[in-house]
C-alpha cells in the first residue's frame, strides 16, 4: 500500500509504502448451547489440559488425548480439528437415516490473537470438489465483521485472559450421502486475493453403519409395579449411539422372567440372597441367564439382554459398600431398582459395546478425572462426592469411543434393514 504525506516545513510531498498489520485469529466450530447428543461432535476441551480460572487440567493423560485428534498449526498456534458425525440422508444409500435430515447447526468461535478491525476480510468454508454433492454448508461464506459485531468474552486459559466472539447456530451442515473417508471443512480467509486458512473441520466417514440388537427381559420378583422409561428407546436412537453412527435397536420388548410363587430351590434361595443382597454381581447375571434358559428361553451370543427388575443391589466399593444403579457382565446388562432411567439404560449399554469409565487407567485411552466431563460414561459424582458440574446435561460419546464402538464383536455390519423404521422420525 503506497501513501503520500506532505512535510508541514517545507511542503514536500513524500510517497512511501506501508505495511498492512497482519490480523491474526482462529476460528472453531463449536456444539450448540441446546446440544442433547443429536449428531456427533467432539473436540478438546480447554478445560481438558488447560488450567481455567486456576483450576487444574481434568485429564491426567494430555499426551495420550492429544493423539486422538488431528493437529494443525495456524498463526504459530496448535490447533485441534474436532469432529463431527452425521447420519447420512439418503434414499440411495441402504442404511440411510433421516435422523440428521436437518443436518448440525454448530456455533462459530474466533480467539483474537491480535486486535482486530474491519477491513473487508471474507471467511470462506472449502469442501473439497469430490464431495462437494455429499456434504452441504450454509452459508458457503461469511464476512469477518459479523464476528466484530458480537461482544468479546474473556476466558482465563492458563493464567492468560483469550477474547473470543461467538456466532450461534451460525453454520448449517448436512451429509447426504457416503463417505468413503473423513473429509475436512476448511476455514480460509480471504483479502486482496490472498489466502490464509484459520480453522477446520473434520466429518466422520459414512461407510459403516453397524447395528446391536437388545433384548429386553423385564424380571418379576414381587408384586410392586415398575417399568422402564417411555423416552429410552427415542435417545438411543437420536441422543446417543447415534452419534457413533450406530443403530442400537430393541427387537424384542416383552421378554418376562416372573420368579414369583415358584417353589424350585434354586429359585427360592435366589430371591433369597438377591432381596438380602448377599450375592455378587456375577452370580446375580448367572442365575437371570440360568433360570432364562431352565423357563424355555434361549441366549443368543450376538443379542445384548438387558434384564431389569425393582430389587436395590448394593456391591462393595474399595472397601464400602454402595448401592448399584445397574452394571454390565460378559456382554449383558442387568439394571437394578435405582437405574431404571434413559441416562443409566445408555450408561450400561455403552458398556456392553465395550466402553470403559473415562476415569479408570487402561491403555491408549485418555484418563480423566472421575465426574468432570460431559460424556454418557462418566459418574454424576466426582472422587470427591460433589456433584458433576454436567450433571443433567451429560449427552456425549468422544471420537475414540465411537472407533472403539464399532470394534465390538456383537455389532453387525452386514444385514437386512429388516428394521427400517428405527430410521424413521416419531
Amino acid at each position: 500500500m503506497i501513501a503520500t504525506f506532505t512535510l508541514h516545513a517545507t511542503g514536500q510531498k513524500v510517497s512511501a509504502e506501508l505495511k498492512e498489520i497482519e490480523r491474526k485469529y482462529l476460528i472453531h466450530f463449536r456444539r450448540p448451547d441446546n446440544y442433547e447428543g443429536e449428531f456427533g461432535f467432539d473436540w478438546m476441551r480447554d478445560e481438558y489440559i488447560e488450567i481455567i480460572d486456576s483450576n487444574i487440567p481434568i485429564c491426567k493423560t494430555p499426551k495420550i488425548l492429544e493423539k486422538q485428534y488431528e493437529i494443525r498449526n495456524f498463526h504459530n498456534q496448535k490447533y485441534y480439528v474436532p469432529w463431527l458425525a452425521l447420519l447420512p440422508f439418503s434414499t440411495e444409500y441402504k442404511y440411510g437415516s433421516s435422523i440428521n435430515k436437518d443436518g448440525a447447526n454448530l456455533n462459530l468461535e474466533l480467539q483474537e490473537l491480535t486486535e482486530l478491525i474491519n477491513d473487508g476480510t471474507k471467511i470462506v468454508f472449502k469442501i473439497d470438489d469430490k464431495f462437494s454433492d455429499v456434504v452441504k454448508i450454509t452459508p458457503t461464506s461469511i464476512e469477518l465483521s459479523e464476528f466484530l459485531n458480537e461482544k468479546v468474552e474473556v476466558r482465563n486459559i492458563s493464567q492468560e485472559d483469550i477474547n473470543y466472539r461467538v456466532l450461534k447456530n451460525k453454520v448449517n451442515i448436512k451429509c447426504l450421502g457416503v463417505l468413503e473417508k473423513n473429509v475436512s471443512i476448511k476455514v480460509i480467509a480471504t483479502k486482496n486475493g490472498k489466502e490464509q486458512q484459520v480453522g477446520e473441520l473434520i466429518l466422520f466417514k459414512t461407510n459403516k453403519i453397524p447395528k446391536a440388537k437388545i433384548i429386553l427381559v423385564k424380571v418379576i420378583t414381587n408384586d410392586e409395579p415398575f417399568s422402564l422409561p417411555n423416552d429410552f428407546e427415542y435417545a438411543l436412537k437420536y441422543k446417543s449411539f447415534n452419534q457413533a453412527l450406530t443403530r442400537v435397536e430393541v427387537i424384542a420388548r416383552n421378554q418376562v422372567l416372573d420368579l414369583r410363587n415358584r417353589k424350585e430351590k434354586t429359585v427360592v434361595d435366589f430371591l433369597y440372597d438377591l432381596q438380602s443382597q448377599r450375592i455378587k454381581k456375577d452370580k446375580i447375571m448367572e442365575n437371570f441367564k440360568k433360570l432364562y434358559i431352565y423357563f424355555g428361553k434361549k441366549i443368543y451370543e450376538n443379542y445384548i439382554y438387558l434384564f431389569y427388575h425393582n430389587n436395590e443391589i448394593s456391591l462393595l466399593d474399595k472397601g464400602i459398600i454402595r448401592k448399584t444403579k445397574g452394571f454390565t457382565y460378559q456382554g449383558n446388562i442387568i439394571i437394578n431398582l435405582g437405574g431404571l432411567n434413559t441416562h443409566t439404560i445408555i450408561h450400561e449399554i455403552g458398556h456392553a459395546l465395550g466402553l470403559k469409565h473415562p476415569f479408570e487407567e487402561y491403555e491408549n485411552i485418555p484418563l480423566f478425572e472421575k465426574g468432570t466431563t460431559d460424556n454418557y460414561i462418566d459418574y454424576e459424582q466426582t472422587e470427591y462426592g460433589t456433584e458433576n458440574p454436567h450433571k443433567g446435561k451429560m449427552f456425549s460419546l468422544f471420537k475414540w469411543q465411537w472407533d472403539n464402538i464399532h470394534k465390538n464383536k456383537k455389532l453387525k455390519f452386514s444385514y437386512e434393514d429388516d428394521y427400517k423404521s428405527f430410521w424413521d422420525i416419531f
